[in-house]
C-alpha cells in the first residue's frame, strides 16, 4: 500500500567551492551542531546532578513493576504515554493506514509511505521521476492520539522522516517545520527527543543524533518513580511491609512538594526555546525527586503574542498562571491528571470540579445563557481553551496558562520564524536559579548559534558571560560559553586562551576542542587547527561536524592525500552528499581522471538530486576539463533549481553565454 505526497527543496550552500560551515576568514556561519548540551561527558560538579551511568543497572522495566502492580499496569497500557516510542523494525502497527496525498508549494519531491515485506518505509521521488530514495522506519514516535512520526536509524543515526500521521485530520501530512524547509531524510532526532518519549539509547556524545541502538520502548514507570531495583530489593528483604511503606526507596510523587512533583512532569512537558544543561547533566540525567533546574534551565522567547505556545509547553504555560503562583504549592500536575490513566477516562465536569475546589461558583463572571446557573461548568473550556500550537496547522492542544477568557489568538497555522538579528528578550522560567545571569548569557549565545544570525543576542550574551567570568573564573561552563560566543564574534585570541585553559582541566571536552579548532582556524593557525580537528575525529569518529572543516584546511594546503583520507573515513562512517562533493574536488586536485570526480558527484546527486552545489561543482569540473557544453548545461540546471544563482550566472558569462 502506497500513497504520494509532494514536498519542497533542500539546498546546500558551498563556500569557495567546498561544502563547509566556515566563511572565507574561517569564522562560523551556521554552527554544525547545537551547543545546548555541551558538557554531557563531564563529571558532575556536585551531587545535585548525576550521570546516567551511575544507576543505569538499577532500571528494571515495566514488566517487573507489573508483577506487583497489575491493575495500575493494565490502566497504564491504555495511556498514550505508554505508546510514546515504539520499535517497528520487526512489525508494523495494525492501525497504520494509507491516506490521500498532500503537496507543498514547490512540488519538487513526492513522498510515499508504504508497507513492504512487513517494513514501514517512506519513499522519495522527484517530480520528473528521475530520482528515488527509500528510508526504512525503525521507530514510531507518538501514540497516535494526536500524531505519529517515523524515525529511521541508518548507521546508528536517528532521523525523522518527512511524513507524520495527524489524528485530527485522520491522514498523513508533512511534519511541522517541513512546510518551511524540507529536511527530507536528514532531520536529526537528538537525545532530548528520546528522553521525552521515554526511550533510551546510549548517546554517542557529542555526535548529536548517533546512538548505540536499539532504543527502549515508551515512557516507563521508572521515569516518574525512579530506578526500580532498590524498591524491588527492599520488598524482597522486607516482605511484611506494605507497598506504601514510608521507608520504601521508590519515589512517590504525591509525597513530594509541588515544585519537585511538577518537575517530574516538566522534564518532558516544559518546552523552552533555548535549553542550557548544567555541567554534568544531559537529557537523561534527571531523576524523580531532583530539581529539574539542577539539570537544565529553560528559556522562552518573549513574543508580542502571549497566546503563542508549543506542543510541549504545558509546564511553561502553567507556571505563568496566577492559579499556580497563588496556590502555595497545592497546584500539582497530578491534581488534574492521573498519569496511570488516559485523559479520556475523565470528563470535563471532573476537571471543572478541580477548579471549584478553590473557586466558588459566584466568582465566575461569564454571562449565563437561558436556564444556566452558576457552577454549571465550563471552567476548562473558557479558561484553558484548546488552541493551535506554533508547530503548525496539524496540532491543537489545551493551553495550560489558566487565565480569564483570553481573546482569540493570532493565526498559528504556520510556526513563527525568528527574523535574523532580532531584538530578542529571553525569559528564564526559574530566575531564582540563575542569580548572576550566567545561564541567561549562555542562552543568548545559544540563540545565536541555533537560530542565527542573532548578533544583538550574541552581544548581550557576551556581556553577561564576561561579567560572570570576572565574578567566578572557576566556572567552567560559563567559561566555555564565553569562549563559544567569542568564536562566533571572531574574538579568536580571547577564545583560544579560555579554551586552552579549559582543556587543561578537561581534555575530554570535545566540544571545547572543536571550538578551539575553529578559533585557531580563524587566526590562520592551520596546523594547530588540523591537529585539533583530527584529535576529535579519532576520539568521536561518528561526529560529522569536524570532517568538512579539516578537509577544507587540507585542500587549502593542497594536501589532497590527507583530505581524501579524512573523506574516506567520513564516508565509511556515514555517507553524506557533501562528503561526496568534497571527494570529487579532492580527486580533481590530485590529478585523478575526470571520470573519478564525476562518479563522486553522481553519488552526491543520488542522495540530494536538487543540490545546486553538486551541479556547480560538476560545471566547474567540466570547465577545467574544457568540456564547455557540459559546463553550460550544469549552470543552466543550477538556474532551474535556483533562479538568479550568482555562481551559475558568472559561469555562463565566463563561457560566453547569455544569462
Amino acid at each position: 500500500m502506497c500513497f504520494r505526497v509532494v514536498v519542497g527543496i533542500l539546498v546546500v550552500t558551498a563556500v569557495a567551492g567546498l561544502v563547509i560551515w566556515l566563511s572565507e576568514d574561517g569564522g562560523t556561519i551556521d554552527s554544525p551542531i547545537s551547543t545546548a548540551s555541551t558538557a554531557n561527558s563531564a563529571t558532575p560538579v556536585d551531587k545535585s546532578t548525576r550521570l546516567l551511568t551511575s544507576d543505569r543497572s538499577d532500571f528494571v522495566g515495566n514488566h517487573v513493576c507489573s508483577k506487583c502492580h497489575s491493575d495500575i499496569a493494565a490502566n497504564y497500557r491504555r495511556n498514550p504515554m505508554s505508546r510514546s516510542w515504539t520499535d517497528v523494525s520487526t512489525s508494523v502497527p495494525d492501525d497504520v493506514q494509507p491516506a490521500a496525498s498532500v503537496s507543498d508549494v514547490s512540488g519538487h519531491y513526492s513522498y510515499q509511505v508504504c508497507v513492504e515485506n512487513n517494513r514501514l518505509v517512506q519513499r522519495e521521488t522527484t517530480s520528473d521521476g528521475s530520482h528515488q530514495l527509500t528510508a526504512v522506519a525503525e521507530y514510531v514516535v507518538g501514540s497516535g492520539n494526536h500524531a505519529r512520526a517515523l524515525v529511521s536509524a541508518t548507521d546508528g543515526y536517528l532521523k525523522q522522516l518527512p511524513l507524520g500521521w495527524f489524528a485530527r485530520e485522520g491522514t498523513w501530512k508533512l511534519n511541522p517545520g517541513y512546510e518551511l524547509n524540507n529536511h527530507r531524510f536528514d532531520r536529526p532526532v537528538v537525545a532530548g527527543c528520546l528522553a521525552c518519549h521515554g526511550a533510551f539509547a546510549e548517546p554517542d556524545i557529542p555526535a548529536g543524533n548517533h546512538f548505540q541502538l536499539p532504543a527502549t520502548d515508551g515512557i516507563r514507570c521508572e521515569q516518574c518513580h525512579g530506578p526500580g531495583r532498590p524498591h524491588v530489593d527492599f520488598h524482597r528483604r522486607t516482605t511484611d511491609l506494605p507497598l506504601t511503606s514510608q521507608s520504601d526507596p521508590i519515589i512517590q510523587p504525591d509525597r513530594l512538594n509541588a515544585r519537585a512533583a511538577n518537575d517530574i512532569c516538566l522534564q518532558c512537558h516544559l518546552q523552552g526555546d533555548v535549553t542550557i544543561y548544567r555541567e554534568g547533566a544531559d537529557a537523561f540525567s534527571f531523576r524523580p525527586g531532583d530539581r529539574l533546574s539542577d539539570h537544565r534551565l529553560d528559556f522562552l522567547i518573549q513574543t508580542a503574542d502571549a497566546d503563542t505556545f508549543g506542543v510541549a509547553s504545558h509546564g511553561a504555560r502553567l507556571v505563568q498562571s496566577r492559579c499556580y503562583s497563588a496556590s502555595e504549592g497545592r497546584l500539582k500536575c497530578f491534581l488534574c491528571h492521573d498519569p496511570h490513566r488516559p485523559v479520556s477516562d475523565f470528563s470535563l465536569s471532573f476537571h471543572d470540579q478541580k477548579c471549584l475546589d478553590c473557586h466558588t461558583p459566584e466568582s465566575c463572571e461569564r454571562d449565563l445563557t437561558s436556564g444556566e446557573v452558576r457552577g454549571d461548568g465550563g471552567c476548562v473550556q473558557c479558561h484553558m481553551p484548546r488552541r493551535r500550537t506554533r508547530e503548525g496547522q496539524h496540532l491543537v492542544f489545551t493551553d495550560h496558562w489558566i487565565q480569564k477568557p483570553p481573546a482569540e489568538s493570532s493565526d498559528a497555522s504556520r510556526p513563527p520564524v525568528l527574523a535574523p538579528n532580532s531584538d530578542v528578550t529571553l525569559i528564564n522560567l526559574w530566575p531564582q536559579d540563575d542569580p548572576q545571569g550566567a545561564f541567561s548569557g549562555m542562552a543568548y549565545v545559544e540563540l545565536h548559534t541555533s537560530m542565527g544570525p542573532q548578533l544583538p543576542a550574541l552581544a548581550r550574551g557576551l556581556e553577561l558571560l564576561k561579567t560572570a567570568h570576572v565574578r567566578n573564573p572557576a566556572d567552567r561552563l560559563a567559561t566555555y560559553w564565553l569562549a563559544s560566543g567569542q568564536v562566533a564574534a571572531h574574538q579568536s585570541a580571547d577564545a583560544v586562551n579560555h579554551l586552552t585553559e579549559l582543556l587543561k582541566q578537561r581534555p575530554d571536552w570535545h566540544e571545547a576542542r572543536f571550538r578551539l579548532a575553529i578559533a585557531l582556524h580563524q587566526m590562520n593557525r592551520s596546523s594547530e587547527a588540523i591537529a585539533a580537528y583530527e584529535s576529535i575525529i579519532r576520539a568521536v569518529p561518528t561526529w560529522m561536524a569536524p570532517y568538512p572543516l579539516v578537509v577544507r584546511l587540507y585542500l587549502l594546503k593542497k594536501d589532497s592525500v590527507s583530505a581524501e583520507r579524512i573523506l574516506r573515513q567520513q564516508l565509511a562512517v556515514h555517507p553524506e552528499a557533501t562528503a561526496w562533493l568534497n571527494l570529487a574536488l579532492t580527486h580533481q586536485m590530485s590529478g585523478r581522471p575526470l571520470e573519478d570526480s564525476l562518479a563522486s558527484v553522481q553519488k552526491s546527486l543520488a542522495l540530494d538530486p536538487r543540490n545546486v552545489t553538486a551541479y556547480l561543482t560538476r560545471a566547474y569540473l567540466f570547465a577545467v576539463a574544457g568540456q564547455r557544453e557540459n559546463a553550460i548545461s550544469d549552470y543552466r540546471q543550477t538556474l532551474q533549481i535556483e533562479p538568479g544563482n550568482r555562481d551559475a550566472l558568472a559561469g555562463l558569462r565566463a563561457a560566453g553565454e547569455p544569462d
